[in-house]
């Protein structure tokens, strides 16, 4: 049995991961639309 400070912990690392992709992903779109517009 996991105790649930080191659960909290686990799943606040596993929500910064998949915010940081998605947010990754974001700024990727933008920046591949502002250089098809420059183009």
């Amino acid at each position: 049995m996991i105790s649930l400070r080191v659960k909290k912990e686990i799943e606040d690392e596993f929500i910064w991961e998949i915010q940081m992709i998605l947010y990754n992903l974001l700024v990727y779109k933008t920046n591949k639309k502002e250089i098809e517009y420059e183009t």
